[in-house]
C-alpha cells in the first residue's frame, strides 16, 4: 500500500517538474525544447522503474546472502 502511494507521488512531481520546466522554456522562447519536454515524464518514469528493479534485485541478493 506505501509503495503505490510512493509511485504515485513520484509520477505526480515528475508531472508537476515537466510542467513547470515546459512553462520556463517556454516563457524564455524556447519552443523547439518544448517537444522535447513533452517526452521527459515517460523518460523519467521508464528511468525509476528501472531503478526499483534494480533495487529490487540488490534487496533480494542482500537477503539471500544472509
Amino acid at each position: 500500500m506505501a509503495e503505490d502511494y510512493l509511485d504515485l507521488t513520484a509520477v505526480v512531481v515528475i508531472s508537476d517538474f515537466t510542467e513547470l520546466l515546459a512553462l520556463v522554456l517556454s516563457g524564455l522562447g524556447l519552443s523547439l525544447l518544448l517537444s522535447q519536454v513533452q517526452q521527459l515524464p515517460q523518460l523519467l518514469l521508464a528511468l525509476l522503474l528501472l531503478l526499483d528493479v534494480i533495487r529490487t534485485h540488490w534487496f533480494q541478493q542482500c537477503l539471500s546472502a544472509r
